[in-house]
């Protein structure tokens, strides 16, 4: 991996202290790869079929708020010991209304470690506006659940600014599948990927491409839009 050019490793919802990950930290270590864990929402949003779809940082008490930022703040000190640690992939495609969750998990961040990335990927421009508002979580949600009027009005615009208000990621990124399901693949991509740094720019922050390509078997056309060809 390393001589291949990769130098930054991303885990991926195995849990940022399993041993899987532990491992995957000390291998990091010896062969100078950063080390870049998944945290996911760590109690700052959870997904709640009955209040549709999720509570938020919003929703929770005062001493909810004060003892989720501790656990994450302690999860984030163990992460800071080990050796290459880049960073984290807090989490995927999260909506407009979960924002706030993120950003107050930032504040946090920015206290033990404002030195290292804070990724907070996002939903391509092919999201509709339910995904848009209540992002991967939708999934969970009736199709009736009611649509934020900003989002309805002001689509993936809107969205990517908010992103880097109320958030304040280290670098702005987007899922992107560039391999099935689109007749105009390029012109999509590089259009999606001008809106983004348009606004990245505008903010001041880089940009990173993601671009999803593992895993499937060749039948089967969901996962084999992850192969890359």
């Amino acid at each position: 991996t390393k001589e291949g050019g990769v130098n930054v490793i991303m885990g991926h919802d195995v849990g940022a202290l399993s041993e899987e990950e532990k491992q995957l930290a000390e291998l990091c270590a010896k062969y100078d790869i950063g080390y870049m864990p998944s945290t996911n929402e760590q109690g700052y949003w959870r997904i709640n079929a009955e209040r549709n779809g999720f509570v938020t940082y919003d929703d929770l008490t005062e001493e909810e708020k004060a003892a989720t930022d501790e656990n994450f703040r302690n999860l984030l000190t163990e992460l800071a010991k080990y050796e290459n640690f880049f960073g984290i992939r807090f989490t995927d495609e999260d909506g407009y209304r979960q924002f706030s969750s993120a950003g107050a998990a930032k504040k946090v961040f920015d206290e033990v470690c404002s030195d290292k990335v804070f990724s907070h990927n996002l939903i391509s421009s092919m999201g509709n506006s339910q995904m848009l508002d209540y992002g991967y979580s939708h999934a969970y949600m009736p199709e009736t659940v009611p649509i934020s009027a900003e989002i309805l009005t002001g689509g993936y615009q809107f969205y990517l600014e908010k992103e880097a208000e109320i958030v304040n990621p280290t670098f702005m990124s987007y899922d992107g599948y560039p391999f099935t399901f689109q007749s105009d693949v390029l012109g999509s991509l590089h259009a999606n990927q001008k809106q983004i740094n348009d606004v990245a720019r505008k903010y001041e922050k880089s940009t990173w491409g993601y671009l999803q390509a593992f895993g499937g078997e060749p039948n089967d056309l969901g996962e084999a839009s992850r192969i890359p060809n």
